[in-house]
């Protein structure tokens, strides 16, 4: 958290998930990986505290660095050392048996139900093309995308800081700090990239999903 200046400390993350538990939310933990001190042990043991509260679901990222970012020339060198690959696919190996071994389940490339869950899982990307629906997220640095079938979807970023959250909450204000509207060519290639992500690709739905984009999305797919 703090090499990725999340703004908030492991601890207030964990009563924040408490308290989601407690008012019977649907649960998510997002757990990213690939740093460059990151150890092995220190994987697990983070994949045992994620597992220790239970989360309906576990979403996984490999550490992506942008270029604009001040880390990124030295990762851009650490990507060439074989060993710290070596280090990064094992962690991958060790996220899929350590899940897989506690009763999660795989439903996408990075997405992971826990099977004892009473939130029974859906295929949100097949639902979200669909019919009308809303994703909802909690937290500074969350967005929040309401979905109206084709039409201009909406897009709204939270802020980052966890200070300034809390107190526009405070005054009975969604702590948004910007938002962003979808055509339906830019929705339908958001919709395509959760397919592509899929580990049960729909032909189907993806032969759908074409038919609603431009040429220009198309040559990008």
């Amino acid at each position: 958290l703090k090499e990725t200046k999340r703004g908030h400390s492991t601890q207030e993350a964990i009563e924040v998930f408490k308290l989601i538990k407690k008012f019977g939310f649907s649960s998510n933990i997002d757990l990213m990986y690939g740093f460059k001190d990151q150890s092995l042990e220190s994987l697990k043991e983070t994949l045992q505290l994620a597992l220790n509260l239970a989360p309906d679901y576990i979403t996984t990222y490999f550490l992506e660095i942008k270029p604009t970012s001040p880390e990124f020339v030295e990762y851009a060198k650490l990507s060439k050392n074989s060993e710290f690959s070596e280090k990064n696919l094992q962690m991958e190996f060790i996220i899929r048996d350590f899940l897989k071994s506690n009763s999660y389940v795989q439903t996408s490339l990075s997405y992971w139900h826990n099977s004892k869950s009473k939130h029974k899982f859906k295929h949100i990307e097949e639902k979200w093309v669909e019919t009308d629906s809303c994703l909802l997220a909690f937290g500074p640095g969350t967005y929040n995308w309401i979905f109206n079938s084709f039409k201009n979807n909406y897009v709204y970023y939270k802020t980052f800081n966890l200070q300034s959250y809390y107190q526009i909450l405070e005054q009975n204000i969604l702590p948004i700090e910007r938002y962003s509207i979808l055509n339906a060519d830019e929705t339908a290639l958001r919709h395509l990239m959760f397919q592509f992500r899929s580990v049960n690709i729909s032909k189907k739905l993806i032969s759908k999903l074409l038919k609603r984009t431009d040429e220009k999305t198309k040559s990008f797919v």
